[in-house]
């Protein structure tokens, strides 16, 4: 039992590791999955669920800023661009 117990507490810091790294390049759907995979019975799952929040926190705010600049596009009638902006924002954000 303790065994496994390990294995899982191993493999959960791998996959915090790389919501971690997915986070740093502004990739929080990504991170967010990562995250949601780590199972409650791990040693590190209160700082998986801290992150989660941060995540999705910051995911948001990256959407506004992403539909920002696609109005600034489309104010200058770069509606081309203004698209390119908007398939950035993640799915399942509010914005």
């Amino acid at each position: 039992m303790r065994e496994a117990t390990a294995k899982a507490d191993k493999q959960a810091i791998r996959l915090l590791q790389q919501a971690y790294d997915e986070a740093a390049t502004r990739n929080f759907a990504v991170a967010i999955q990562l995250l949601q995979q780590i199972p409650e019975e791990v040693s590190i799952y209160p700082k998986t669920q801290e992150k989660l929040t941060e995540y999705r926190q910051k995911q948001e705010s990256y959407a506004v800023a992403l539909l920002q600049k696609a109005y600034d596009r489309a104010v200058l009638r770069d509606f081309s661009g203004a698209i390119l902006y908007l398939k950035q924002i993640p799915e399942g954000t509010d914005t």
